[in-house]
């Protein structure tokens, strides 16, 4: 493999530490609504997840014009950072409100740390072979969040969740060891200023980047949705462990990502994209309908695909539409759709769950009418591919 990304020391750097910062931030996840038990009932668990977006989303605005100026590896560090310190605060935290809080200052880990990670990657590899190489970066954050939730399920389970903490912040810490060592990729960083961070200094937004926002808030519905909801749904339907279900969409997801990121170096992103959501809308009337292992695993299977697709191409599809300079800003402006939309998921189908079982399926047949209407969307795009 000649012009294998592998080769590129920066590319091994930023590909592994990724997965670590994945696993970091994603362990604990599959078990949230048993440790919400501990403080309350399971009716909380649309809310404990909605936190996490709102810290994820409101550390977007910022992330992104930050990255463009004080360089990426600093906006990388602060949210490898946060992640490692968070795991072991959830030992410490005795009520709902702590935990509440919690969960958004942990949500301020995925608002800087994939800016800035995805920033570093379009620095660093030639434009038309962009989509390829993001492929591979998603492979490493499917593969961390593939391998997270179940070894956070496995040690909850066979030990407690207080060591399942302390894994997951000794993850952080390795994610972050190997995030040190990575050049500065930006040609002429900025020290850093405090009044960086005021609302009015510079664009908190990109307007080019507003059909990726809009697109990607309709189709990461369904993705808070299977956070909130999946993880009992799944246990009723046979799962020992709850991790599992997590684990089986994103491993299919890193197969297709094989496939996607070249694939969106090549052909019409918008119709790709098209494919992707429409491939959702099956996968998720499929889990409506589910009544076993065997059907819910089908669902998980296809929800996999299609995010596999969708993923590495609305990345790409973000960077050409940035304006020169300005892909950090771009990139973090889509970004703010992305947990948006897993806000919204999360929170209306944690609040039609509210504990019971019988009441999951509503939830992923709005998810797939959501998802549906990204697919009428981006119909109406396809100049801007």
């Amino acid at each position: 493999m000649k012009d294998s990304f592998f080769k590129n020391k920066r590319f091994n750097l930023l590909f592994f530490s990724s997965i670590f910062f994945m696993m970091s931030f994603t362990t604990p996840l599959a078990e949230l609504t048993d440790y919400i038990e501990l403080f309350s009932d399971k009716s909380w668990i649309g809310v404990v997840i909605a936190m996490f977006t709102a810290g994820a989303l409101l550390s977007r605005f910022f992330s992104g014009r930050m990255a463009d100026r004080i360089g990426r590896v600093p906006v990388m560090i602060i949210g490898t950072i946060v992640t490692a310190i968070s795991g072991c605060l959830y030992i410490f935290t005795t009520t709902m409100g702590l935990l509440l809080i919690l969960r958004f200052f942990h949500g301020l880990s995925t608002g800087w740390r994939p800016v800035g990670t995805t920033a570093y990657l379009s620095d660093i590899i030639p434009t038309n072979r962009r989509g390829e190489a993001l492929g591979f970066l998603g492979i490493a954050g499917s593969t961390g969040s593939a391998i997270g939730p179940w070894v956070g399920s496995v040690i909850k389970e066979e030990y407690s969740f207080e060591l399942m903490f302390i894994v997951a912040s000794i993850f952080g810490v390795i994610a972050l060891l190997l995030t040190y060592q990575l050049p500065e990729s930006l040609a002429k960083p900025e020290k850093f200023k405090w009044s960086f961070l005021k609302l009015s200094e510079g664009k908190l937004v990109a307007k080019s980047a507003y059909p990726a926002l809009i697109a990607i808030t309709l189709e990461t519905y369904s993705f808070g949705t299977i956070l909130a909801v999946s993880p009992d749904f799944v246990a009723s339907l046979g799962y020992s462990y709850k991790g599992g279900f997590l684990l089986i969409i994103v491993l299919t997801s890193i197969i297709s990502r094989f496939f996607s990121g070249k694939a969106a170096d090549r052909v019409n992103k918008v119709k790709l994209l098209q494919v992707g959501i429409t491939l959702s809308v099956f996968s998720l009337i499929v889990m409506a309908v589910s009544d076993s292992f065997g059907m819910i695993t089908l669902g998980g299977i296809l929800y996999g695909l299609s995010i596999g697709i969708t993923r590495p191409t609305i990345f790409a599809w973000t960077a050409d539409l940035a304006e020169k300079g300005r892909i950090a800003l771009a990139l973090s402006t889509m970004l703010i759709g992305l947990e948006l939309g897993i806000f919204l998921g999360a929170f209306v189908s944690g609040l039609i769950f509210s504990g019971d079982i019988s009441k999951i399926y509503m939830s992923y047949w709005i998810a797939a009418f959501v998802s549906l209407l990204a697919v009428i969307y981006l119909a109406r795009k396809k100049s801007l591919a």
